[in-house]
């Protein structure tokens, strides 16, 4: 149990870190172009540093391909844009040019909504490496 614990409150941190992540550089990206291309963009680039960061530090995973992991993470990643891209439709049907601090909070509560699936599904198939043990590393 200690293990799920400390998992869940590394998860806490990396998810906060790749949300504030997200959210900047969809900030920034928007200068430059649509909302949709912003939100796609700065997704995938918190989605590599999610993955690579909950791997390494959350679920303690030193086998397998980071390249695999990264592919396995990016079938969570199409949930959250879903989640991201229709909460910005939607936005934009209520307000057709909302400022793009509305846009951030969007993003930020359909990040949320996707977050438990990603705890999930990686530490059960994606990171499964001592997910269900609090043995001690040997060596």
């Amino acid at each position: 149990m200690r293990t799920l614990w400390r998992q869940l409150g590394r998860f806490a941190v990396v998810g906060a870190l790749s949300t504030v992540l997200h959210l900047a550089l969809f900030a920034l990206f928007h200068l430059w172009c649509t909302e949709q291309w912003a939100n796609v963009v700065a997704l995938t680039i918190a989605t590599v540093f999610n993955t690579t960061f909950n791997r390494a530090w959350t679920f303690d995973v030193q086998h397998g391909s980071w390249v695999t992991h990264q592919a396995q993470a990016f079938g969570v990643f199409l949930v959250t844009w879903a989640a991201t891209s229709g909460s910005l439709a939607l936005l934009y049907v209520w307000d057709a040019d909302p400022p793009v601090a509305i846009e951030v909070l969007a993003l930020a509560g359909s990040t949320a909504v996707s977050t438990s699936l990603r705890f999930l599904v990686m530490r059960s198939w994606i990171l499964p490496a001592r997910a269900l043990t609090d043995a001690p590393r040997l060596g």
